[in-house]
């Protein structure tokens, strides 16, 4: 892989979450905990359905005691906004979209030093044109931008996200393709939602359980569920990191066994240093006895570790 990437891209969903009833509505719904985080700080965590099935991800920066903006990098800000006005009654709770202008600087492999520590992020206030201070969005002050450690890649990765488009001499003529990106997300092991995770699925079968779910909070949306699978401790299925002779030419793409049963699908691949690697959810008793899977027509699927 190259020393450093820079890319530009647009984020599918930014949201601002605002009111008197945001932390505690935001609590009720995400699935990790907001508890204790004060502004500055940030947490990732997934949008779930009473069956504890994934609709959405999300970071949510805290910005004060009722400011909190939510960024999904691949879940529709239709998509999430309406996952989190579902369960609004009588909260004050307002919702605005700031997707349209919204740019994501992605820096993957900068020293480590120059990436904001992990859980936090660091307002930027130079907006598009090199102008100062918080500006508006709306009726309220606003940071220009949020810099903050991403979920692209086992390197370092800084990502400003600068809601009111890039500033002045910011330019993705360098940066690198989404397909370069998706490969750094593969090779890190990280799950997109909701294309490798989706609503039929659930956080355990991608391993993500492991920092986007608390299982220390109160009551939350799909935490039944949750708490019955972390006494379980199995799924019947899990994501896989999969080597492949060639990218899918569709996705999800069917993976089969020797006698040409549909044991799970490729949910996503990339191409880089010579290699296609993907991510597949499979069914785990596929994989015993050494069993050889296929795509079909397209070659071998060789199996890796599994995420969960």
């Amino acid at each position: 892989m190259p020393d450093a990437l820079t890319a530009q891209t647009r984020p599918a969903a930014v949201l601002r979450v605002s009111g008197e009833d945001a932390p505690t509505y935001l609590q009720s719904q995400f699935s990790n905990d907001l508890r204790g985080l004060a502004p500055g700080q940030t947490r990732y965590g997934l949008w779930l359905d009473r069956k504890g099935k994934v609709h959405a991800d999300s970071l949510i920066f805290v910005l004060g005691a009722e400011e909190f903006v939510l960024l999904s990098y691949f879940c529709s800000a239709d998509l999430l906004a309406a996952k989190l006005e579902e369960n609004i009654i009588a909260d004050e709770v307002e919702i605005e979209d700031l997707t349209a202008e919204a740019r994501l600087l992605v820096e993957i492999g900068l020293p480590a030093a120059e990436v904001p520590v992990a859980g936090t992020f660091v307002a930027q206030e130079e907006g598009p044109g090199g102008e100062s201070g918080a500006g508006s969005i709306g009726d309220r002050p606003f940071a220009a931008g949020l810099s903050f450690a991403g979920r692209r890649s086992v390197r370092s990765c800084r990502e400003t996200l600068w809601l009111r488009g890039l500033p002045e001499g910011e330019s993705a003529s360098c940066g690198i393709s989404a397909d370069a990106l998706a490969f750094e997300r593969i090779v890190a092991g990280i799950p997109a939602v909701p294309m490798d995770i989706g609503p039929g699925d659930l956080p355990q079968e991608g391993g993500l359980e492991k920092d986007a779910v608390s299982f220390n909070k109160g009551c939350y949306l799909g935490q039944e569920v949750m708490a019955r699978l972390d006494a379980m401790g199995r799924t019947q299925r899990a994501l896989f990191r999969v080597k492949l002779a060639a990218l899918p030419s569709a996705f999800p793409a069917q993976v089969l066994d020797s006698e040409g049963r549909t044991v799970g699908e490729v949910r996503s691949a990339a191409a880089g240093d010579g290699k296609v690697l993907g991510l597949a959810m499979l069914k785990k008793r596929s994989l015993e006895g050494g069993a050889v899977l296929v795509l079909a027509d397209e070659g071998v699927v060789e199996v890796g570790e599994a995420l969960a």
